[in-house]
């Protein structure tokens, strides 16, 4: 598999939710994008939102109400990240330099990790158990990581990649618990410094 199956895999996906869009009527009969207006639509959303929480906070008059503004207004996430969390289980077939690979995706709370491999649960209750390689990217918590640091009850990615003779583990990436509950408040804090 040469490098550029980050590419590859980039199309795929692209592909993938283009196919699925057509699949669930969302291709306009107008030649309108109904995609691109509702990114847009979610765009103006998000900024009419963060303009209102600014305009309250700025106009609270105690350090309590200006806490839980803070508080109500980092819930509201970014549409792309939430999608991005509520992933369980995805496969794509894309064409490679060398025939079709088939990607894997999986993501889920670890529930065991030994010496070569590592077990974690999706929320649709399946197990998945897989041993990374010596090529194997490992992070935890946005910075490189060794198998060994992550621990159970981690939130992980794991990407894996098929190529019709072997499937090797090409990512996982864990977030502590502690991590997870951190984008909170960088939210926030991001919300409220301009």
């Amino acid at each position: 598999m040469r490098a550029g199956w980050k590419f590859t895999a980039a199309l795929g996906f692209v592909g993938a939710v283009a196919m699925a869009a057509a699949a669930f009527g969302q291709v306009g009969v107008d030649g309108a994008d109904p995609l691109a207006q509702d990114e847009q639509a979610t765009r103006e959303g998000r900024r009419a939102r963060i303009s209102e929480c600014r305009e309250r906070y700025r106009a609270a008059e105690t350090d309590e109400e200006r806490a839980a503004i803070r508080e109500r207004c980092a819930k509201q996430r970014h549409p792309r990240r939430d999608a991005a969390r509520r992933l369980v289980h995805g496969e794509m077939k894309v064409q490679t330099a060398d025939g079709f690979a088939t990607i894997i995706t999986d993501a889920g709370t670890v529930t065991a990790v030994s010496a070569g491999s590592l077990t974690l649960e999706r929320a649709d209750g399946e197990s998945v158990t897989v041993s990374p390689g010596e090529n194997t990217t490992i992070r935890k918590d946005r910075e490189e990581a060794r198998l060994s640091d992550i621990e159970a009850g981690d939130h992980v990615r794991v990407v894996q990649v098929d190529d019709g003779e072997t499937t090797t583990v090409k990512l996982i990436h864990a977030i502590s618990p502690q991590e997870d509950a951190g984008d909170d408040a960088a939210t926030t804090a991001a919300l409220f410094a301009a």
